[in-house]
């Protein structure tokens, strides 16, 4: 009986949680019909997609209404694409559905095709967003592009038609995908009927251009030029392609050194698209296109009354700095970071900043613990040690939290200007000498004590802007109080700080330094001199293992530094860093240093300290951070 009774009190509990299930799938179903009535068009969509059958056969009676469509979440995407500020929010529907549909061979090509044809060119986010929708698809196949060149009729001919808008975006999807590619498929990809196209794209808007006897109405022309170098660029990474445009170059006439002239053009000073083009065809005749008988812009720029500038030593990998060290500009996907040369540690100080192109960039100031992780969206503003500007989303950016302002979104020539006050600790940001009107607090009471700021900014793809440290009259100088300009502090920099060399240049220096044995194996600027206890395990500068909680070799945590002097105490120098700002590269930890250079700034410290190499590529669900 007893165990008839337990039956039956178990068939009971079992009839009551049917009942309650059912009740819960009543009040879920009303909540889950919009949901699938939402998702039903994205099924057919990947059915339509994963299958080779014709296409009438699925949802839709014919591949025009889903290009159609394709178009419509691309225009989705660029309205609430500048929402998105942080990792937490979710990306938007409309592009996780083109990355859905972008994951079949055929709607990626359409994707593709559809953001050429769709995309304004006078979105300043529709370049960023083509580059790092490209950067977060999988890897088309060798057959995969050679659809899409064969379908876009790529010629010499071809870039007389279409509209700027387009042959803007054919030459950033170009770019992009010889950048992802670099090697054999970026040698398949620059066919002879590509190479022509870059070509023309470059010259013939250049001579059209020429003919324009006052430059009026060549916004487009200039467009054109601008991305058709970059996508050249960006080709010219695989040497074989390298060497094949140099020497169409040479044979035409080397159509760059006229771009270059552009700089110092009066007449186009104010024509923000041509400055772009002189400085990229500059960067370019000093990094890859090099011609033997031109001189490097180094060699020419007069930087003798500039005590303050971009830090060459200072900086993340992929930035572009002008031959002045005054202007700076980002052309590949990731959130590229500078800081300037002078430590402000006291006193008010102010500097300016214009504006060449209206998207995405953070500019402010950052202290030295500031981390640059490019590949991972995280520039300045976005950490406890600095505070930064965006112009193009209304933002304040601090420690990754964002504030709106009232400003209007900046536009090219615009000018920022930065007032930092560290007696009364505040910050204010101003655009064309109007002020926000509330003061930055945060950042300077967070500061620690004795830490100097430095100017600094970060820059999102096809970014570029121009540094005003007080070399010139300002602007827009603040008014009502007294304060000072960087290039006023900034009086000690070396003949070698204010020399920009051309990675060329650079790497064939590098090639001559001869690094003594008993250097540090880490940073090969100081001799190795260190001894970890209780490993035992030696050739590490003092700076270096201040740095480390565990030794690069067998992991084993340090108890003591033993050096022939008997140190005990950190160098001066030396910085202290969390566990989160180091990375191990081959069981090492990775800290390099300046001290090879011996730079310093007016306070007497080292004006770099590496940053690690952070090379974790992002994940799709952070490219809105990035944008």
């Amino acid at each position: 009986m007893g165990t008839c009774l337990c039956k039956e009190k178990r068939e009971e509990r079992r009839v009551r949680q049917r009942e309650q299930q059912e009740q819960r799938r009543g009040e879920r179903g009303s909540r889950t019909s919009d949901r699938r009535q939402r998702d039903q068009r994205h099924r057919q969509w990947r059915n339509a997609l994963s299958t080779d059958s014709d296409i009438e056969q699925q949802a839709y009676d014919d591949p025009v209404s889903i290009e159609m469509d394709i178009k419509d979440l691309i225009r989705q995407t660029l309205k609430v694409i500048r929402t998105l500020v942080n990792n937490e929010q979710e990306p938007p529907q409309s592009l996780l559905k083109l990355n859905l549909i972008a994951d079949k061979e055929r709607g990626w090509l359409m994707v593709v095709k559809a953001l050429i044809e769709t995309v304004p060119d006078n979105d300043s986010l529709g370049p960023a967003v083509i580059t790092l929708f490209l950067d977060e698809c999988p890897l088309p196949s060798k057959e995969t592009i050679h659809r899409l060149l064969f379908s876009m009729e790529f010629s010499g001919d071809l870039a007389k038609k279409k509209s700027p808008g387009w042959h803007k975006n054919a030459c950033i999807v170009l770019g992009s995908l010889a950048e992802k590619l670099a090697g054999s498929t970026a040698v398949a990809m620059f066919s002879h009927d590509v190479q022509q196209y870059l070509i023309a794209c470059v010259v013939n808007n250049a001579r059209f251009i020429e003919a324009s006897f006052y430059f009026q109405h060549i916004g487009g022309s200039c467009q054109m030029i601008l991305f058709a170098l970059l996508a050249l660029e960006k080709f010219a990474q695989t040497s074989e392609n390298q060497h094949m445009i140099c020497r169409t170059f040479e044979q035409i006439g080397q159509p760059l050194l006229e771009l270059e002239t552009w700089l110092e053009d009066k007449s186009l000073e104010s024509n923000w698209l041509a400055q772009q083009v002189g400085f990229c065809a500059q960067w370019s005749l000093d990094n890859i296109f090099v011609s033997e008988n031109r001189q490097f812009a180094y060699e020419s720029a007069d930087v003798s009354g500039i005590n303050a500038m971009l830090n060459h030593e200072d900086v993340s990998e992929y930035l572009k700095i002008g031959p002045n060290g005054l202007e700076a500009r980002c052309d590949v996907s990731s959130f590229e970071s500078v800081r300037c040369t002078f430590e402000a540690v006291e006193g008010v100080w102010y500097y300016e900043a214009t504006v060449l192109t209206p998207g995405v960039m953070q500019s402010g100031l950052a202290t030295k613990r500031s981390r640059f992780l490019n590949h991972e969206g995280y520039g300045i503003g976005d950490d406890d040690c600095s505070v930064a500007y965006d112009g193009c989303r209304q933002l304040v950016w601090y420690n990754a939290n964002s504030t709106k302002h009232e400003h209007p979104p900046w536009k090219q020539g615009d000018v920022v200007g930065v007032l930092l006050n560290i007696p009364e600790k505040y910050v204010r940001f101003s655009l064309n000498g109007i002020p926000l009107y509330q003061k930055h607090k945060e950042f300077l009471f967070q500061l620690p004590e004795g830490d100097g700021v430095f100017a600094a900014a970060s820059f999102m793809s096809f970014q570029q802007c121009r540094f005003n440290f007080g070399a010139m009259p300002f602007r827009f100088p603040p008014k009502n109080i007294d304060f000072r300009s960087f290039n006023e502090g900034g009086i000690t920099l070396t003949a070698r700080q204010r020399t920009i060399l051309p990675r060329r240049r650079r790497l064939e220096m590098l090639k001559k330094e001869t690094i003594p044995e008993d250097f540090c194996t880490i940073c090969f600027s100081q001799p190795g001199t260190v001894t970890l206890l209780p490993c035992q395990h030696s050739g590490f500068c003092l700076m270096c293992c201040y740095q480390m909680d565990n030794c690069p070799l067998c992991r084993t945590a340090i108890t003591e530094r033993r050096t022939p002097e008997r140190h005990s105490q950190p160098p001066a120098t030396a910085i202290p860093i969390g566990n989160e700002q180091r990375s191990s590269i081959d069981g090492a930890s990775y800290v390099a240093s300046d001290s090879r250079s011996g730079s310093t700034g007016s306070s007497g410290r080292p004006l770099s300290v590496s940053q690690p190499d952070h090379r974790h590529p992002s994940t799709f669900s952070k490219m809105h951070t990035q944008v």
